[in-house]
């Protein structure tokens, strides 16, 4: 019998909304859930998909990730939390939280 691959799989963010919920955790967006061709997409209001990003990027040796906002993690690329602090502070719409599972702050 076959199955097929993607009914099977579970995404990397589906992954990380289990374990950090549907947040954004540089910016606090709160993502709704859509279904489209059989796939869950997480997405935040007026700032795309979550998407899973690198708290310290790859190319640094990162390895822990958390679910970003697509307009975060574009943003964000290469650098950490700390180096893109003058971004956060103008373009953060929602109170939320900065690395840390749901009701940790920074």
């Amino acid at each position: 019998m076959y199955i097929k691959r993607s009914s099977r799989r579970i995404s990397r963010v589906n992954k990380l909304v289990k374990l950090f919920g549907p947040i954004c955790y540089i910016c606090g967006g709160v993502a709704k859930q859509q279904k489209k061709n059989d796939r869950i997409y997480w997405i935040v209001d007026g700032r795309g998909r979550l998407t899973a990003d690198h708290v310290i990027p790859k190319c640094r040796g990162g390895k822990e990730m958390r679910p970003a906002c697509e307009k975060c993690n574009n943003e964000k690329g290469s650098k950490t939390i700390d180096e893109i602090s003058h971004w956060l502070s103008s373009n953060r719409p929602i109170t939320g939280n900065l690395i840390g599972g749901p009701g940790e702050g920074r």
